[in-house]
């Protein structure tokens, strides 16, 4: 599953729009102006959703956001990192996010590209629709220590129902839940 980094048009946009710190910058489509590293990964997303991991996977390799906005760190730096950072392999994945690593790789890709009526059913799922992603997440990320230190299969199932009623299972072994279609 290797995230391969989109070095050329991540250098494309800094080119076109200019590298700035402490600044995401203006990311719609028809945005302009400068932006951070990450802004411009989230610009060239290579799939849906990767630049969120290759974020995390970068921050763990101290070139995240606070790298780029440290007083210390140049363009030319960022621009020297993006040539020769590495690809992300799947052990770098399992390093960051753990034996369901794979499952929260999707959880990522499925979240950036969720529809307008899936937003909406997942307002009537949980009122605190955000909220529900970040703990699916979360429950995704200990899903193997189900039976110990105190975390039951019912606190993943109440973490992830809201999940699963609109979108469906998060791992290959939950059980399928009623999805109200």
């Amino acid at each position: 599953m290797m995230i391969e980094i989109p070095r050329e048009a991540i250098l494309s946009t800094l080119d076109r729009r200019g590298w700035a710190q402490e600044n995401y910058g203006d990311l719609s489509p028809e945005g302009t102006g400068p932006v951070c590293l990450h802004g411009a990964i989230r610009l060239c997303d290579p799939v849906p959703g990767d630049a969120f991991i290759i974020e995390q996977v970068w921050q763990r390799r101290s070139h995240g956001p606070d790298w780029n906005d440290s007083p210390d760190t140049t363009e030319a730096m960022v621009r020297e990192y993006i040539r020769t950072a590495p690809n992300i392999t799947d052990e770098e994945l399992a390093e960051v996010y753990g034996p369901q690593w794979r499952e929260i790789v999707a959880l990522v890709r499925r979240c950036a590209v969720f529809t307008l009526d899936e937003c909406k059913a997942w307002d009537s799922a949980w009122a605190a629709a955000r909220d529900s992603a970040r703990d699916s997440a979360w429950a995704l990320v200990v899903r193997d220590l189900i039976g110990r230190h105190g975390f039951a299969q019912e606190h993943y199932d109440t973490l992830t129902l809201p999940w699963r009623r609109v979108i469906g299972p998060l791992h290959p072994d939950d059980e399928e839940v009623d999805r109200g279609e």
